[in-house]
């Protein structure tokens, strides 16, 4: 049965008014600090203008009005971390993941659980698990603390529902398919369990420094526009990083072709893009490697204190 949080009529004035902005004014009065987001997106609605990005999320509803009145179709978008005491546990079954099953055997192999955590269905197949964490805490967003398994936390955002994305359907035409509740509310996220908080925090402590490590980066964005005359090089090396995360080094040729030659290959030969793509893959087979490490240790540790 839906929660009344999730149910939306076609005569509720703040539903004609505002449009998806209802649903944002219904997280905001959880206490998740919202923002909007561009039609079909994970990106910052560019009426946000081009900086600030995820720290354009708050809680004013002021801001959520005038957002939505400027265009009622935008994306709901949820700061994940300490400003909406959140953490978001991000399944993915992509390119051959199978995050629901790694996260699954690790909880079973050590022990581990938790429970009665809201699931949101996204259009791609995966799953975003809810937790809320304790007021003030800052939780590090992992992307890959396991295969296929992303954490969200500080300066992560998620797309939360009924906002939609575009997936790619017969004869390559775009089709939009909604984010959704598959079980339970936002308003009834239970508190993350101890032993999660523990695991983020010890695989984020050797972090490399501010080093790119393959976050937040719209893959699609790039393969249907290219990256940006003046910033090729590096909004290339973060595609570079994120696919290396996600996908098999030859895949991730491929990947990097398309958004290659989706832009302005002007002053930018082939080669160029192979020597950041050698560079982004070591990077983050390095990362790969520490995050095992750091999470050998920690499971060591739990395991002795058990």
């Amino acid at each position: 049965m839906e929660c009344v949080h999730q149910i939306f009529g076609d005569t509720d004035p703040v539903v004609r008014r505002y449009g998806l902005g209802a649903a944002a004014l219904r997280y905001q009065g959880q206490g998740y600090a919202v923002l909007a987001l561009a039609r079909g997106r994970k990106r910052p609605h560019r009426m946000l203008g081009d900086a600030g990005g995820v720290h354009w999320a708050t809680t004013d509803n002021h801001a959520v009005k005038w957002s939505w009145k400027q265009d009622r179709a935008a994306n709901v978008g949820i700061a994940t971390g300490s400003p909406s005491h959140l953490v978001v546990v991000d399944l993915d079954v992509k390119n051959g993941h199978d995050g629901p099953g790694e996260l699954t055997r690790f909880m079973t192999e050590h022990g581990l659980g938790f429970r009665g955590a809201p699931i949101v269905a996204t259009p791609s197949g995966g799953t975003h698990l809810w937790l809320r964490t304790p007021p003030g805490m800052r939780v590090q967003g992992r992307p890959g603390i396991l295969p296929g398994v992303d954490i969200l936390g500080d300066g992560n955002l998620v797309v939360a529902p009924p906002s939609m994305a575009y997936v790619t359907g017969r004869d390559d035409e775009q089709v939009p398919v909604p984010y959704r509740w598959e079980r339970g509310c936002f308003c009834t996220a239970p508190n993350a369990p101890t032993w999660l908080l523990q695991w983020i925090a010890s695989a984020g402590a050797a972090s490399s420094g501010g080093a790119y490590s393959g976050e937040d980066v719209d893959l699609d964005e790039l393969k249907t526009k290219g990256a940006p005359v003046g910033t090729r090089n590096r909004e290339l090396y973060r595609a570079a990083c994120s696919l290396h995360r996600k996908l098999a080094p030859d895949r991730v040729l491929d990947e990097l072709t398309t958004i290659w030659q989706a832009g302005d290959t002007s002053g930018m030969p082939w080669r160029e893009v192979l020597t950041l793509n050698e560079s982004a893959r070591k990077f983050i087979d390095g990362e790969k490697e520490r995050e095992r490490r750091q999470r050998d240790a920690w499971l060591r540790g739990h395991a002795r204190r058990d």
